[in-house]
């Protein structure tokens, strides 16, 4: 690899330049690039064959390091790089995968929340004895640990469903589902989301929706699983 390492290095030298207004990224990779003997050069090749990536760092406080979309748009268009996709959208519950018509940006992202950022912010539920009447849901002091759509989504797609499900479904305001989780836990000491699913109902904010629509006229099979 040490042989072809003056044409991959100014390529990449060359696009790094491209990435921001001051060509803050090719400085970094020059300093990287002659910090690195060949043996280490090809560790490195190595260890991006098996990653795939390089990294672009971008600033948030200088103008001229700033990442430009726009400018990314054309790089990728010089480079002949695809920045969107089709997606391909898959149903859990019938199995079936879609494509989209449309192309959108495909790529990782974290996002996390205040409360997880800081020990202080953080809320733990106290106890579910305060339920709401018309969502089955805790609620008063424990309400803040009430989990959301989005975070459902990132519990789907790293394979956790099942924990999706204790919290969304066991603990959303199903309660015989609740009942029956709590109750394995203090006869067996241990206790299964799908088992306690299974001897659940739905949750009571589903039967209430199913009844204010059928008082406007609008009939529904929300209060049912099947």
């Amino acid at each position: 690899m040490a042989k072809n390492r003056k044409g991959f290095e100014d390529f990449i030298l060359t696009f790094m330049g491209k990435v921001t207004k001051g060509g803050g990224n090719r400085v970094i990779y020059e300093r990287l690039f002659k910090a690195l003997n060949d043996k280490q050069f090809d560790e490195f090749m190595v260890k991006l064959e098996e990653i795939g990536v390089l990294a672009i760092w971008g600033s948030n406080d200088n103008p001229d390091e700033m990442i430009d979309w726009e400018n990314l748009k054309k790089l990728a268009k010089e480079y002949n790089v695809s920045l969107e996709q089709r997606l391909v959208i898959y149903d859990e519950e019938t199995g079936i995968k879609s494509m989209t018509p449309y192309t959108a940006i495909v790529g990782t992202d974290v996002l996390r929340k205040q409360r997880q950022m800081w020990v202080k912010k953080f809320s733990a539920a106290k106890d579910d004895t305060a339920i709401d009447d018309l969502t089955g849901q805790v609620m008063g002091d424990s309400r803040s640990t009430g989990i959301s759509q989005p975070e459902i989504t990132v519990l789907r797609n790293l394979g956790l469903t099942i924990m999706a499900n204790e919290l969304y479904n066991v603990k959303g305001g199903d309660q015989q589902a609740l009942r029956a989780y709590k109750n394995d836990i203090l006869t067996t000491g241990k206790t299964n989301t799908n088992s306690s699913l299974e001897r659940g109902d739905i949750a009571k904010v589903l039967k209430t929706a199913h009844y204010l629509l059928r008082a406007r006229g609008i009939d529904n099979n929300m209060n049912s699983r099947r």
